[in-house]
């Protein structure tokens, strides 16, 4: 090996030492036709070439903080590709020389950020979750000038996908879409996004009110019209309501899963009653009479029908309409339970069970009851 100072020096052997300014350079190859491959700075950076003599071409850049970027293309017009970090972070470019634009990084924990845009104006598109946990996998979208990229959707191994609104820092989740084609809707600030309704593939729809976290079910739509509403606390909403398109309404009382039919309201203004088993009681018409019915459910039928009170008040009660339990219709009671305060009579044993109800009304008035009292007729 052979040493020249400056350019001076005629034999050149395979490797060759030049000590220029007060950079170090080294050359590679026999005199005449030695190329350069290294440089060393005086801050401590080191560029590395490769190429024949006076095409040589840099490949890679070595910096003091343990950072290494990597080049290709021809002499003179070698773009960045590739940068890697100390901490084994990685970056990503392309684009032709002095454009080279980010278009991915590469974090040591696998994660992966992707970006778009020109050269200084590059922003974040698309983050892929590679850490452990529940975001292993998570695919993260966003939109957005530089700085100012907002998240607008994550998509998860499972098919799930969230949709967010909101400027960046504040996005709020808006919509979950299920690979079943379910979609649950949300609204509220960030970190405060309550659930509001739930579309399902079949075109029903369950509306929910209530604080995140809270959220209860109050309403149900069906694509035929058909429409439920409930009432109590989250996990526990029972069924109050039915309406069916133009016809009828349903009235149900009872906990959740048990929920049993009280009522029947019609559009022409008739209603029905039906007792805890389920059969029907009666029947009032807009031009108040009632139908009262007997027998088991399903094989009802008019026992009698009686006029309403007002067309009565006039002419002295019947034992029959005095004495007859508006619950059972069993004739001919020997004593008599009175309502307080709506009045209402019935026989002792459907008092007794009536009593004993927590939200006791009414089988007449549907009011409510606060005591009954004993009388004798």
């Amino acid at each position: 090996m052979a040493t020249m100072n400056g350019s001076q020096g005629t034999d050149v052997d395979a490797h060759v030492l030049v000590t220029a300014r007060s950079d170090t350079e080294w050359y590679e190859g026999m005199a005449g036709t030695a190329c350069l491959t290294r440089i060393k700075f005086t801050d401590g950076t080191n560029e590395f070439y490769e190429g024949a003599k006076g095409a040589e071409r840099l490949v890679r850049k070595e910096d003091t903080d343990g950072s290494t970027w990597f080049y290709e293309g021809e002499r003179g017009v070698e773009r960045r590709v590739r940068v890697e970090f100390s901490d084994g972070g990685k970056q990503f470019y392309q684009g032709a020389r002095g454009t080279e634009r980010l278009v991915r990084i590469e974090f040591p924990n696998g994660d992966k950020w992707f970006y778009e845009g020109e050269r200084n104006t590059e922003r974040l598109v698309r983050i892929e979750e590679s850490s452990e946990g529940m975001l292993s996998g998570v695919m993260e979208f966003y939109e957005g000038a530089k700085g100012a990229e907002r998240r607008v959707r994550m998509e998860f191994t499972h098919g799930e996908k969230w949709f967010y609104e909101g400027v960046k820092g504040w996005e709020r989740r808006v919509r979950k879409e299920f690979t079943d084609g379910t979609k649950w809707f949300y609204e509220g600030a960030r970190g405060t996004e309550r659930l509001v309704r739930k579309e399902f593939p079949n075109g029903t729809k369950w509306f929910y009110e209530g604080a995140r976290g809270l959220e209860r079910l109050v309403r149900t739509e069906f694509t035929d019209g058909l429409k439920e509403f409930y009432e109590g606390t989250r996990g526990t909403e029972r069924l109050v309501r039915r309406e069916f398109v133009d016809e009828w309404e349903d009235f149900f009382q009872g906990d959740r899963g048990s929920e049993r039919l009280v009522r029947t309201q019609f559009a022409d203004g008739r209603t029905r009653f039906y007792a805890a088993s389920g059969r029907l009681l009666r029947e009032t018409h807009p031009d108040g009479t009632t139908d009262h019915y007997r027998g088991p459910m399903g094989s009802e039928c008019i026992a009698r029908t009686t006029a309403s009170r007002k067309r009565n008040r006039a002419s002295a009660p019947t034992e029959e309409t005095v004495r007859t339990c508006c619950i059972c219709f069993e004739d001919k009671m020997p004593t008599l339970t009175l309502l307080v305060p709506c009045g209402h009579t019935l026989c002792a044993p459907c008092a007794q069970r009536l009593s004993s109800s927590s939200m006791a009304r009414c089988a007449e008035c549907r009011g409510p009851v606060t005591r009954v009292i004993r009388a004798f007729v």
